[in-house]
């Protein structure tokens, strides 16, 4: 028998393997997880879909000491909007501008430590895990706890008296206690050695280890914060989960579901999308994780997408979320670009060594000898990340080709509702934008503007009566102004200044 844990995290290529192999060997294939968190990171959704055909389901929940977030974990499984009311009655949402949060992240990771209490933070983006992790190290550093250098894991440092956790199953790493390396350990750095290895004491108390360099550079997270993906799986004693624009709802079931005396919330309620800023003010807490709660990110089979396409395959209400979710994967796991700064450090490297050197053993020499050697580390870092980058990029050519297929596609449909519009010239959107003008550049310019109405009524299931009501929620509120109201602001411009309102950035590019 071969049992597959947190199977829905398996691509599906690999899972069809793992059958084809079981049945080679006329073995038994199990499948244990959740197809309600998080999903692959490559093509999947075949457990999903398996799931849904019927499967054997636990009932029981045992992880949360309250008895009320055990009922409460199973509405945010199910996605439930009631039960956002439920953790806010409970305080355990709270609300702020990201400075704010990432700072109450930090408060409550350090109160957690103090008491004695395992804690994740977790976000769903790499930028705002690194800053938060590199903040709480910076702490650690400061209280003399850790060694201020170490070896690169990631876009990570990690020395001697840091906390990391491990990323992925390796049977061959074995413990002192008899044990192994498994994904979500949890470890305390003892020693570092001039491989990049690491000497590691298990937190739980199943001996100690060496982490060869390879490992380490690419299977090691500092364990203050990690992205939601990582915090699957694991178990700790408080869990704080930044929410934002960027989660979606199993992110969000993952991140609340992590902790067994406590997991708590931490909205981003302020608006970071400067290009796109929303109009009035910004949501509350409880309305920035109901949002989140609407925001999927799960993939589907291949076979559950030809049952839909069938009847949608076209649609806006399901391209563009699929858009949406290929690029928050993409912003998630893709290394951060670290070519501006490179540069920068690469004209003062080639400075440094084009100036003339003083005497070796002179003061002078020794300063400059110090800062070409900390100038020397800094490149040679920033080279690496920027090599990890342009390899994850070789490497996921496919998914980004397909996240212009998607793109392309919202863009032809876009247009395609233009045309239809007018073609037939639907009262809803002649109330808004007028008749179209016999002229042929403004007729050109209402189609695209009817397009937008068009478009945002089918993305987001809108009936015509209700296109002038701007909705409640922060991100649907965003979309509204970015079509309905600008559109609006040109009604009245059609069609001696349309072209004046384009050129003050009224939107109308596809």
């Amino acid at each position: 028998m071969v049992v597959v844990d947190e199977a829905g995290m398996l691509a599906s290529a690999d899972l069809a393997r793992v059958v084809t192999l079981a049945e080679q060997a006329k073995a038994k294939v199990v499948l244990v997880g959740d197809h309600a968190q998080l999903g692959a990171v490559e093509a999947g959704g075949l457990f999903r879909l398996l799931a849904a055909d019927g499967a054997t389901e636990l009932t029981g929940v045992r992880r949360f000491d309250q008895e009320w977030e055990r009922a409460a974990s199973l509405q945010l499984r199910d996605r439930n909007p009631n039960v956002v009311a439920v953790y806010e009655e409970q305080g355990r949402i709270v609300g702020g501008d990201r400075s704010v949060m990432v700072a109450e992240a930090l408060d409550r990771w350090d109160y957690a430590r103090a008491a004695g209490e395992s804690v994740v933070v977790c976000a769903a983006d790499h930028a705002t895990v690194d800053a938060i992790a590199a903040r709480a190290r910076a702490v650690r550093v400061a209280a003399g706890e850790v060694e201020p250098d170490g070896v690169s894991a990631g876009t990570a440092v990690v020395g001697v008296g840091d906390e990391i956790v491990t990323t992925r199953n390796d049977r061959r790493l074995a413990t002192t206690g008899g044990g192994w390396v498994r994904n979500g350990d949890r470890w305390r750095v003892l020693s570092r050695h001039a491989d990049n290895s690491l000497v590691v004491e298990d937190l739980a108390g199943r001996g100690r280890t060496l982490l060869p360099g390879e490992y380490v550079a690419e299977e090691v997270a500092l364990a203050y914060a990690v992205t939601i993906h990582k915090a699957q799986g694991l178990t700790v004693d408080r869990a704080v989960l930044l929410v934002d624009e960027h989660t979606t709802a199993e992110g969000l079931y993952v991140g609340m579901t992590r902790g067994r005396r406590s997991n708590v919330a931490l909205a981003v309620t302020d608006d970071l999308d400067l290009d796109h800023p929303a109009a009035g003010s910004t949501g509350s807490a409880g309305e920035v994780v109901a949002a989140a709660l609407r925001r999927t990110a799960s993939e589907q089979a291949a076979l559950e997408v030809l049952r839909e396409a069938l009847s949608a395959s076209e649609s806006l209400a399901a391209l563009a979320p699929r858009l949406a979710n290929v690029n928050a994967w993409i912003r998630q796991e893709m290394p951060p670009d670290r070519s501006g700064e490179l540069h920068r450090v690469t004209a003062e490297r080639n400075g440094l060594r084009q100036q003339p050197r003083p005497g070796h053993l002179t003061r002078g020499g020794r300063v400059q000898r110090r800062r070409l050697d900390a100038i020397e580390a800094r490149w040679n870092g920033l080279q690496g990340d920027q090599q990890r980058r342009n390899e994850w990029l070789a490497a996921h050519a496919d998914t980004l080709a397909h996240r212009d297929e998607l793109a392309a596609a919202v863009v032809e449909r876009r247009q395609e509702l233009g045309a239809m519009a007018a073609a037939t010239q639907p009262s809803h959107v002649v109330d808004i934008i007028g008749a179209k003008p016999s002229e042929p550049d403004f007729g050109d310019r209402w189609t695209e503007l009817a397009g937008r109405i068009e478009a945002y009524r089918e993305e987001w299931g809108v009936e015509p009566s209700r296109l002038w009501e701007r909705p409640r929620d922060h991100v649907r509120a965003r979309e509204w102004d970015g079509s309905i109201q600008a559109v609006r602001v040109l009604a009245g411009q059609l069609p001696r200044n349309l072209d004046r309102g384009i050129e003050v950035g009224i939107g109308v590019e596809l």
